[in-house]
C-alpha cells in the first residue's frame, strides 16, 4: 500500500500573516526550502507523494482509494474540489506567478519522444540554424545523418533544401518537416471563401527550449473572419475553443465550462511574447500606460488566458503570421474580448499578398 503526506499550509508551508488570513498573492510567503524538503520528508517516513498538481488532479477514484490513508469521503472531496472551476483557475494562477507544483522540473525530453528516430536536415532556416536543431534531435533521442535512404523517419527542410534530396524523400515517401510558410500564392487563395488556418505546433521555441507554452492552434475562416477556434495545450491536457455565434468554453478533466474576460479592477495585468520583451514598439507602447504589472507567455494560449480572465490586455507589435492569430481571436471574442490593429479595425484574414497579422491589440 502506498501512503500520501497531506501537511496543512498553515505554519508547514508558508508563514501565517498577522490577520491569519491568507487571501491575497502578497501574503502568500513561502518557509525556506519548504517545498524543496518535502520529498526528503516523504522519503524518511515513507509517504508517497503524487509528482505534480496534475497528477493529483487527473487521478481517478481507483487511484486515490488504492493510496493508504485515503477513504471515499476524501477521495471525493479531492475531486470535487479539482471539478469546480475558480479553483483550477487558482492553481493556474498560481502556475503562471511561478509556483511550481511538481517535485523536480520536468524535463519535456524525459520520454525520449524521438528516441530511434533518424532525421535529415537540409537547407537555411531562418528561426534556428542547423547545429540547433541537431542538438534538439538529439537531445530528444533522435539520431542526424547526412544522406537519405529507406532508413530516414524524416526530413527537416529549410530554404533552397537540395533538389536531389526533395526527389529521394517524395520517392520514398519519407515526410518533410518544414518551417512555417506561405507558399500557396495570393492569385489561388484570394478567392477562397471558407477555408482551415492551422499552425500544428505554435510557440516552436518554447517548444524547443523546454518551456510548456506550446500549443496547437486551429481556425476556420469564412469571409475573412475565424468562425471557429480551438487552442489545445497539450502539456496541461486543457482545450479552449468556440464554435460561430457561441461563447467560449474551456475542457479540462473532461469538465466543460465557459469562460470569460474580466476588466482590470486596480492594476492591468498586461501578457506579452516570451520573446518580445525588446521589441522597441512594444517599449514605447508600455511608456503611455500606467498602473499595470507585466506578465511573460508564449504561444496563442495568451489570448486564452486574457479570455478566461487572468490577464486583461496583450499588445503585439512583432512579427507574426496569421495563423498565429485566427484561433484566439474567435476565443477572445467569444469570452468577451476584442482583437484590434493600430487603426481599431478587426484583423481581416487573407486579404493581402502575405499571411502576416498587422500589429494588434488584445483586450479584456
Amino acid at each position: 500500500m502506498k501512503k500520501v503526506l497531506f501537511i496543512d499550509r498553515d505554519g508547514t508551508l508558508i508563514k501565517e500573516p498577522e490577520d491569519l488570513q491568507v487571501d491575497s498573492f502578497e501574503k502568500l510567503v513561502f518557509y525556506p526550502g519548504a517545498i524543496s524538503n518535502l520529498s526528503k520528508i516523504a522519503k524518511e517516513f515513507g509517504y508517497k507523494l503524487f509528482d505534480s498538481i496534475d497528477e493529483l488532479i487527473a487521478a481517478d477514484t481507483d487511484a486515490l482509494l488504492s493510496v493508504d490513508e485515503i477513504r471515499e469521503r476524501i477521495a471525493q472531496s479531492l475531486q470535487a474540489y479539482f471539478l469546480n472551476p475558480p479553483n483550477v483557475d487558482l492553481i493556474n494562477r498560481f502556475k503562471i506567478n511561478g509556483l511550481q507544483f511538481e517535485l523536480e522540473k520536468k524535463s519535456l525530453s524525459s520520454n525520449l519522444i524521438l528516441k530511434e528516430k533518424k532525421f535529415v536536415i537540409s537547407g537555411v532556416f531562418k528561426t534556428f540554424s542547423r547545429e540547433h536543431l541537431k542538438e534538439k534531435i538529439e537531445f530528444f533521442g533522435g539520431t542526424v545523418g547526412s544522406s537519405i535512404s529507406t532508413k530516414t523517419d524524416f526530413v527537416v527542410a529549410g530554404e533552397g533544401m537540395g533538389p536531389s534530396k526533395k526527389i529521394k524523400a517524395d520517392q520514398l515517401d519519407i515526410p518533410i518537416l518544414s518551417e512555417e510558410s506561405s507558399h500557396i500564392p495570393f492569385s489561388t487563395r484570394k478567392s477562397w471563401n471558407e477555408y482551415w488556418l492551422i499552425d500544428p505546433l505554435d510557440g516552436t521555441r518554447d517548444f524547443i527550449d523546454g518551456s510548456p507554452d506550446f500549443c496547437i492552434s486551429i481556425a476556420l475562416i469564412r469571409g475573412h473572419y475565424p468562425s471557429f477556434g480551438l487552442i489545445y495545450s497539450p502539456f496541461n491536457k486543457v482545450h479552449y475553443y468556440r464554435l460561430e455565434n457561441s461563447p467560449s468554453l474551456k475542457l479540462v478533466n473532461k469538465t466543460t465550462f465557459e469562460i470569460l474576460t474580466t476588466k482590470p479592477k486596480r492594476w492591468e495585468k498586461i501578457v506579452v511574447g516570451r520573446y518580445s520583451t525588446n521589441n522597441k514598439g512594444l517599449k514605447e507602447h508600455l511608456k503611455h500606460k500606467t498602473n499595470f504589472e507585466t506578465f511573460k507567455h508564449g504561444s496563442a494560449l495568451k489570448f486564452c488566458l486574457i479570455a478566461e480572465g487572468i490577464y486583461h490586455y496583450y499588445p503585439k507589435f512583432g512579427r507574426c503570421s496569421e495563423w498565429d492569430t485566427a484561433a484566439g481571436v474567435c476565443i477572445l471574442e467569444g469570452a468577451g474580448g476584442k482583437v484590434i490593429d493600430l487603426n481599431n479595425n478587426t484583423l481581416k484574414y487573407n486579404s493581402t499578398k502575405d499571411i502576416i497579422s498587422p500589429a494588434f491589440r488584445a483586450i479584456a
